[in-house]
């Protein structure tokens, strides 16, 4: 199973996903947020873009569209 690395310990994603992790760590929650998500099966997800070209937006992106970018 892949693991993440949180300040040089390591957890399988199944763990992470169930961490209480610190309110500080904004990235991490972000991350477990979306964990949860996908290992539950979600099919849909709401993102926002980065603003590089303009101001930030809302997007839908389906679990294939994800899957189909990462191969």
């Amino acid at each position: 199973e892949p693991h993440i690395i949180i300040n040089t310990q390591s957890y399988p994603l199944t763990l992470f996903a169930q961490l209480s992790l610190e309110p500080n760590l904004n990235w991490a929650n972000h991350a477990q947020d979306f964990l949860k998500k996908w290992l539950s099966g979600e099919q849909i997800f709401s993102l926002t873009t980065s603003g590089s070209t303009g101001k930030p937006k809302s997007i839908q992106i389906t679990r294939h569209q994800m899957i189909a970018s990462a191969e």
